[in-house]
C-alpha cells in the first residue's frame, strides 16, 4: 500500500500579512467605539510617574522580579526597570504599579517566534 506525502508549506508573509491586518482592524474598532486602543487589542500602555511609579496596563507576565530589577513580558515586548528598592505595590489581570527610585525602562520588541 502506497502512503501519499501531503506537502504542505506556510507562507509567512501571508501569516504577518494576517497579523497586520488584525491589528489594524482591532485598531479601527477601538477608534470606531471611541475606546483607546490598549484596551482592545494586544497593545500596552505605560505610564510614568517621575522616577517613582510606573503603571503599565495590558497584558503581561513577570518574567524576573528583583529589587533592582523587574524583567515584564509582554506579547509584543519585554521590558526591563532597573533601579533601587523595586516593589510590585499593585497586580492584576491586566495592570501592574511598580514603585522605587526608578534609573531606567528598557524595552525590545518580540518576535513572531518569541511568543
Amino acid at each position: 500500500m502506497k502512503v501519499k506525502k501531503h506537502k504542505t508549506s506556510i507562507n509567512l508573509r501571508k501569516v504577518k500579512k494576517h497579523s497586520e491586518f488584525r491589528e489594524d482592524m482591532v485598531n479601527r474598532i477601538a477608534e470606531f467605539l471611541e475606546i483607546p486602543k490598549e484596551l482592545v487589542g494586544d497593545n500596552t500602555k505605560v505610564t510614568t510617574i517621575g522616577n517613582k511609579y510606573i503603571y503599565l496596563e495590558g497584558k503581561h507576565k513577570i518574567a524576573d522580579y528583583y529589587t533592582s530589577y523587574i524583567r515584564i513580558i509582554t506579547k509584543k515586548y519585554g521590558f526591563t526597570i532597573t533601579g533601587k528598592a523595586l516593589e510590585i505595590k499593585e497586580m492584576g489581570n491586566d495592570e501592574l504599579v511598580i514603585e522605587g527610585n526608578i534609573s531606567n525602562i528598557e524595552y525590545e520588541k518580540r518576535g513572531i517566534d518569541e511568543i
